[in-house]
């Protein structure tokens, strides 16, 4: 399910246009393009998808994470965390990273943190938390612009 952002815990769906929502900036798509665009007029070219599925004790990582190629910008960091261990090696600058990590988790009947962080060489950044539900064997956490 697309999403705009999560407050208090709840989805916000995202509507045709609006595609996310934080207190600081909403960001817009610029119709015939693949950039995105901050109410201030700012360009944002950053797109990204994160999922991290549950199934008992095993755990499977998804990630895509694009910029488009006519521009100077690069991703400069990226972090995906479960359990607090970062399932992504050494990251280097690049346009285009996508994906799969597995993990096994320890506890799997305890809840799981999993957090990302995404930085540019241009100053953008992104990241979020969610958990994996202890009390279910299947379980999913998204995220994604």
């Amino acid at each position: 399910m697309a999403f705009a952002s999560r407050r208090h815990g709840e989805l916000i769906p995202a509507t045709t246009e609006l595609l996310s929502f934080s207190p600081a900036e909403v960001f817009w798509k610029i119709p015939g393009q693949g950039h995105f665009q901050t109410l201030n007029g700012d360009k944002m070219s950053v797109k990204y998808s994160i999922r991290v599925e549950k199934d008992g004790a095993n755990v499977t990582a998804r990630y895509n994470l694009r910029i488009p190629m006519d521009t100077t910008e690069l991703f400069a960091s990226f972090e995906l965390n479960v359990e607090g261990k970062n399932l992504i090696d050494t990251f280097l600058p690049q346009k285009v990273f996508t994906g799969t990590k597995f993990h096994i988790l320890t506890n799997p009947s305890t809840d799981t943190q999993v957090t990302f962080a995404i930085a540019t060489n241009e100053a953008w950044k992104a990241d979020g938390r969610d958990k994996l539900n202890g009390q279910r064997k299947y379980d999913d956490v998204s995220f994604s612009n």
